[in-house]
């Protein structure tokens, strides 16, 4: 659970003098709930991992790894479903960004789903585990195929050099447009004309 959610203690949000890998567990007084706090660094930073739960709380860390995760932990990762598991590899290379339109929310949704199906199918089909496959470069082969066809048939007509030079880069050179250089625009010394269209609906006065 997110730490700004409200009852969250205070205590337990303060975790900047705590050590790594350090944990505290708080109890409901009458009732099952109890709320752990689980503080491990990160490349970001050091984080608070909390979780909020109606199980009987075993006390104990884990023994198989040098993580100190509680027993809660661990059993939360050995009986999470796939849903987690998909979302926690679709934020590794995530393709979403902030923006208030929910068409691209939903679309950057469906380009991660699709990212990581294809990545499990093709590591089923080679016999690897998925989780522990390396995604990055499945990711950007998933991505080239997207926009190659995009970019190949994009008129290259005045477009600048440096421009046209990394488009030969992504597709190669045999797949670029056969747009001759006399089309990029006037040549040397010929002034632009102006459009009849624009000189209709300028200004007067």
């Amino acid at each position: 659970m997110q730490m700004n959610r409200k009852g969250v203690p205070a205590e337990m949000k303060d975790f900047k003098n705590r050590e790594n890998l350090s944990s505290e567990v708080y109890w409901q007084k009458d009732g099952p709930l109890s709320l752990s706090s689980y503080v491990v660094n990160t490349a970001t930073g050091k984080k608070n991992v909390l979780m909020l739960s109606t199980l009987k709380q075993i006390l104990g860390t884990t023994k198989d790894d040098s993580h100190n995760k509680l027993t809660l932990y661990k059993l939360y990762d050995f009986t999470k479903g796939g849903t987690d598991i998909v979302h926690q590899r679709m934020a590794f290379h995530t393709s979403k960004t902030k923006s208030r339109r929910w068409t691209m929310v939903a679309l950057a949704y469906m380009i991660d789903t699709a990212r990581v199906n294809s990545s499990t199918i093709y590591a089923l089909n080679k016999n690897v585990d998925p989780v522990k496959q390396k995604s990055f470069e499945h990711g950007f082969e998933f991505v080239m195929q997207l926009v190659k066809p995009h970019i190949a048939r994009r008129n290259q007509t005045c477009l600048p050099m440096v421009v046209k030079q990394k488009i030969g880069l992504i597709i190669g050179d045999n797949c670029q447009n056969d747009q001759s250089d006399a089309d990029d625009g006037p040549a040397f010394g010929e002034s632009r004309r102006r459009c009849t269209l624009s000189k209709s609906s300028s200004w007067k006065g």
